[in-house]
């Protein structure tokens, strides 16, 4: 549920700029002192530093339809499970990790 809110989210911001150009979605895995990291990028065009502060933050949004709670929600399953990481590639921007 975590990672398949995580690419929709991805796969929404690649298709709001695919009016324009084609976009992409990358997902990658990788094993490090026995812990699994899963990398979820797109090349879609980012957010603002106002945004990134809160993107974690349930019903923070910048779609008309959203709802906000997909990150945040991600973010709570992830933590409930053990996890420690995920990785929110922005546009440009260094990775931003909880």
């Amino acid at each position: 549920m975590a990672l398949a809110s995580v690419v929709t989210n991805a796969c929404e911001a690649v298709a709001c700029e695919a009016v324009s150009s084609s976009g992409s979605v990358r997902i990658s895995t990788q094993v490090e002192l026995g812990k699994i990291r899963i990398l979820v990028s797109d090349d879609g065009a980012g957010i603002s530093d106002e945004v990134k502060a809160r993107i974690f933050t349930p019903f923070t949004t910048t779609k008309f339809l959203g709802r906000g709670l997909g990150l945040a929600s991600a973010r709570g399953i992830i933590r409930a499970h053990g996890g420690t990481t995920v990785t929110v590639l922005l546009c440009g921007q260094a990775p931003t990790g909880f």
